[in-house]
């Protein structure tokens, strides 16, 4: 396995690509990110409504860049082999880097077996309105189309709208994955998901395992489209597949309330914390064929 980091740019601290028997399987990510398609219920409320609150604090414009305040990066290889290294960064408004949103701390172990153990921790420094996620989203090889996931399902869910989904292990393409609402948005997302694999559907190939680090799930959404498309399209005929397949991998996901269509009606349970976020994930390449069940009981994700 082959893994690259970003230690300048937009993106600092997360992984340019990861490569496996020459093919690409990761091509940008995990990355922070913290917003989302509006839904339709985002845009109840005028001037109160979710969608201008975050189009104001310009969140759809947050970037990663180097901590200033240190050397920004540190690595070391201990005595197993393990590759550990760690980013410090800040969360700001692109064009505007001197004033910070967020601090971020990103770490990564890379086992020799080519497991990477990811630790984000984020404190917001400024005030914000209620945040749509906080979580990290990745691209992959578009040939990584079969989706088998561990936790809610089979329909869609959110933490607001999950009783009817019942845990157990699914199998689903990124196609069916895709809810084509008349106005396109955030859809298709599966809630308290252990452990996800994206891999070739036909191929016998490496795909990508990913869990969340014990106790805690995930919200995962998987899909063809990018955020930005489908937060730009206002019919499906005008979305256009992307070269990647975004994942999305929230720590918290705001709730999709619908108490009614006019105000911002998500209760407070279904809001995001903001009082900081500590999270893991565990990624690891994985043959086609590979078990991801026996693999998540076999890795410690404590």
């Amino acid at each position: 396995m082959r893994v690259g980091f970003f230690k300048s740019g937009e993106k600092f601290g997360c992984i340019s690509q990861i490569h496996m028997d020459g093919k690409m399987l990761v091509c940008s990510g995990p990355s922070p990110k913290f917003q989302r398609a509006p839904i339709d219920n985002d845009y109840g409320g005028e001037v109160f409504s979710y969608v201008n609150r975050w189009k104001n604090a310009e969140i759809e414009s947050f970037i990663s860049v180097r901590n200033t305040d240190s050397s920004g990066m540190q690595y070391s290889f201990d005595s197993n082999g393990v590759f550990n290294i760690s980013f410090q960064c800040r969360i700001v408004r692109k064009g505007d880097k001197p004033n910070t949103k967020m601090n971020m701390m990103m770490e990564y172990h890379v086992k020799p077996s080519g497991t990477i153990f990811l630790d984000v921790y984020i404190q917001k420094v400024a005030s914000l309105p209620p945040l749509a996620r906080v979580g990290l989203s990745m691209e992959c090889s578009n040939r990584l189309q079969e989706v088998e996931w561990f936790g809610r399902g089979k329909h869609e869910c959110y933490s607001d709208r999950k009783a009817s989904a019942f845990v157990d292990r699914y199998r689903s393409t990124v196609n069916e994955l895709h809810v084509p609402y008349i106005f396109p948005s955030e859809n298709g997302g599966r809630a308290d998901v252990r452990w996800l694999t994206v891999r070739p559907i036909r191929d016998k190939t490496h795909g990508i395992f990913v869990s969340a680090k014990s106790p805690s799930y995930f919200q995962m959404s998987i899909s063809n489209y990018t955020l930005e498309d489908l937060t730009r399209a206002k019919h499906q005929d005008e979305l256009t597949e992307s070269k990647c397949v975004e994942v999305h991998l929230d720590h918290a996901h705001m709730g999709v309330g619908g108490d009614d269509s006019w105000s911002p009606s998500v209760h407070k349970d279904a809001l995001i914390d903001d009082s900081g976020w500590k999270f893991g994930l565990v990624l690891t390449p994985i043959h086609s064929q590979s078990d991801a069940s026996n693999l998540y009981y076999s890795v410690d994700t404590s």
